[in-house]
């Protein structure tokens, strides 16, 4: 199941933490809005009785956990993203903490690209995607993209 959030920009980083603790699975968090360490505690609270692995996209965090990959190589970005769930195996949650960093890096264009790619490759590895966006902080292209890809489109106000 691929399911879009679309919230407003202040509760992006409660709504990934309520997803993370309410995902049955392992949890692979891509993280482009917070840096890994500023929300550690948090995190690690919220994966509880899981195995959780990350991607930090905004620092270059240290931990066992993490793995930082430079948010303008997007090829680099989905081998990590594929070798993670690899190592994670069974059932796995992706799931996107937003899109911001990615959406200043890169072309709007060639974002789509690669959330397609996401987005039509959970299916092969058989994870479920979560992706929570900033109302209005992005390409509507790329937001539409998302929205024709997702199962479950949810608006929180």
């Amino acid at each position: 199941m691929i399911k879009l959030i679309l919230a407003k920009p202040e509760k992006t980083s409660s709504l990934f933490l309520e997803n993370l603790k309410k995902s049955k699975g392992n949890v692979l968090g891509v993280l482009c809005s917070k840096p890994y360490f500023s929300i550690e505690t948090e995190l690690n609270k919220s994966c509880k009785g899981k195995e959780c692995f990350f991607i930090d996209t905004v620092s270059e965090s240290k931990g066992e956990n993490i793995l930082f990959v430079d948010p303008s190589n997007l090829t680099g970005l989905s081998i990590a993203i594929n070798q993670s769930l690899q190592s994670l195996g069974g059932k796995t949650f992706i799931i996107f903490d937003s899109l911001t960093n990615l959406s200043i890096r890169n072309d709007p264009e060639i974002l789509a690209k690669f959330m397609m790619f996401i987005l039509t490759k959970s299916k092969d590895w058989k994870s479920e995607v979560i992706v929570i966006l900033s109302e209005g902080s992005l390409n509507e292209r790329l937001v539409s993209i998302i929205k024709q890809t997702a199962d479950k489109v949810e608006i929180k106000r």
